[in-house]
């Protein structure tokens, strides 16, 4: 098995666990498993490392050296993705072109780096950076905290269902057979044929639920209360994007229709999608920036930050503060998806548990009818 032993040096190995490895080396501060990976880094490994980049280029380290410290830091699988980007680069890549060969760091983090590299920026490039990825690993965490209640609720309404199907509706049965009922029909036929075929309604009952948990987040959108809440985040969150990235490649100097093809496809909202899209041939056909968002479908706030960027010749300082209005904006956001989800769950456990409820005992009642009709 292969290690990468950081010490005074940083270099792989190969042994048998990490005690050999350090045993082998006794400067070694540390062992790391070298596992070749394509997972790719989450928006929380990406800011952590832009932030420890940032940091350490700005106090005067070189970009190995900072490589080096990242490297040393880490007892996960970025180890290995860091250590073969350092690798390239002290054989003679640039940074960027070392990170473009890792399929585990997104385009935009590439050509974001790509541009500070060419403009001399790279430490401010890395701090925008890490603002960035920084503000999506937020908001996916605290997302993901307040989806958890959905997921619980949707299990647990599921093993009631089945509970039911194969415990009470058989005793009705059971009740309504010696009682001389062997014919049922509408609502309690249903239920009887599907208490019969047991096995089949829970394979189909779990599958409904592992599609609910896979595509929770997008179901979660055509929810009442969530719904209009989640339409609102996606809308800052794309503002979020293009202000953060403009400042960038303005920051940087390159130029803006190359901004777009890393923007358009993180874009969520489609009509600010198809916007974009013809934004980018109109800038390229020399349009300014601000007659291309010119239309409905840009926020009216995107369009007066260029409008006023654009005649003061400041639009990236007015970009990087649209940006830091949307951080604030996707946290208020984010706490209204919190604050409804509760609401919005009520209601449709509610509406489930009535109709679980309200089946067995219309099945119940039905079957008294039935068995008081026959006595008369």
């Amino acid at each position: 098995m292969e290690f990468l032993v950081i010490g005074k040096t940083i270099r792989k190995i190969e042994a048998r666990s990490v005690k050999e490895a350090l045993r082998l080396n006794p400067d070694a501060i540390n062992a790391v498993p070298y596992k070749k990976t394509v997972k790719k880094l989450t928006p929380l490994d990406l800011s952590i490392v832009a932030t420890d980049l940032e940091t350490m280029l700005t106090s005067g380290l070189s970009l190995s050296e900072a490589l080096d410290g990242i490297i040393s830091s880490k007892n996960d699988y970025t180890v290995t993705i860091f250590f073969e980007i350092r690798t390239d680069i002290l054989s003679g890549l640039q940074f960027s072109t070392a990170l473009a060969k890792r399929k585990e760091i997104p385009p935009l983090f590439v050509e974001s780096v790509r541009a500070g590299e060419e403009s001399g920026q790279l430490p401010q490039v890395l701090k925008t950076l890490a603002v960035y990825y920084r503000t999506i690993a937020d908001v996916h965490s605290k997302i993901g905290l307040a989806l958890i209640m959905p997921v619980a609720t949707i299990i647990a309404t599921a093993v009631v269902f089945i509970y039911m199907l194969n415990s009470l509706f058989p005793q009705l049965r059971s009740f309504a057979r010696d009682a001389g009922i062997t014919k049922f029909t509408g609502v309690t036929n249903f239920f009887f044929t599907l208490s019969n075929n047991i096995i089949p309604v829970a394979i189909v009952v779990a599958a409904f639920v592992i599609l609910f948990i896979k595509y929770k987040d997008t179901i979660m959108r055509y929810l009442p209360f969530v719904g209009k809440a989640y339409t609102l985040l996606d809308t800052h969150m794309d503002i979020f994007l293009i202000a953060s990235v403009l400042n960038l490649v303005l920051t940087a100097g390159t130029k803006v229709q190359q901004a777009f093809n890393y923007i358009i496809p993180s874009i969520k909202l489609k009509n600010l999608k198809e916007v974009l899209k013809q934004a980018q041939d109109k800038v390229k056909r020399g349009s300014s920036l601000a007659e291309s968002f010119y239309s409905p479908s840009v926020p009216g706030s995107m369009r007066n930050v260029v409008e006023v960027g654009e005649r003061s010749g400041r639009l990236p300082v007015m970009f990087e503060k649209l940006a830091v209005s949307m951080v604030s904006n996707i946290d208020n956001d984010v706490k209204v998806i919190e604050n409804s989800m509760p609401i919005a769950l009520t209601l449709i456990l509610g509406v489930v548990v009535f109709a679980l409820l309200g089946t067995f005992y219309y099945t119940y009642f039905a079957i008294i009818a039935q068995v008081m009709g026959g006595m008369k």
